[in-house]
């Protein structure tokens, strides 16, 4: 699933890589998966503005290189084995669990979003923030819990970045269950 990217500041002559991206001057960064401010060179999260540190601007592909570093921030399978008494079939399991289980997550939430129907969508939300770290979905996990909080308000402004994190969760879990 690619990436949806903002690169604040001047443009930058980048590759697409198969990624979305927008160069604004400034921006709200929520619904955005890689931030690059293109004046400094600092790369964030988007939704949760962390800083992944400063690439050279110069040379190198920057969103390769923050790309890079996101997919390691997004996925953390040490931590889910640790939670999971270090038990690599267990985790595997959750893997193939995650993928049976949410596979039709998405059609399900916008189905829901559509109908004006929030509590389903925080039932929905609620279920996956509680199973996606055995999967060391971390990203996922982080969005979950943001867009939980804001349903209280029946604001759904992280559905759109959830809703991609899911679908690389999804990828991933394709990827290494694949033999099992």
């Amino acid at each position: 699933m690619p990436y949806r990217i903002l690169v604040l500041g001047k443009p930058l002559a980048l590759p697409f890589n198969n990624n979305e991206i927008d160069y604004l001057e400034t921006g709200n960064y929520r619904d955005y998966d890689l931030v690059l401010d293109g004046n400094t060179g600092e790369l964030f999260i988007g939704f949760t503005e962390k800083s992944l540190g400063f690439v050279s601007l110069k040379g190198e592909d920057p969103i390769t290189e923050g790309l890079i570093r996101l997919e390691k921030e997004e996925f953390n399978p040490r931590l889910a084995l640790e939670m999971l008494g270090g038990n690599e079939k267990i985790y595997k399991n959750s893997l193939k669990l995650y993928q049976e289980e949410y596979l039709n997550l998405k059609e399900k939430l916008l189905r829901y979003q559509m109908a004006g129907n929030y509590q389903g969508i925080k039932e929905l939300i609620h279920r996956v923030k509680g199973f996606v770290l055995y999967t060391g979905g971390i990203h996922l996990h982080q969005l979950a819990v943001l867009l939980d909080n804001e349903l209280y308000e029946n604001e759904t402004t992280y559905l759109n970045a959830f809703l991609r994190a899911h679908q690389r969760l999804l990828e991933y879990c394709c990827e290494q269950v694949k033999d099992v």
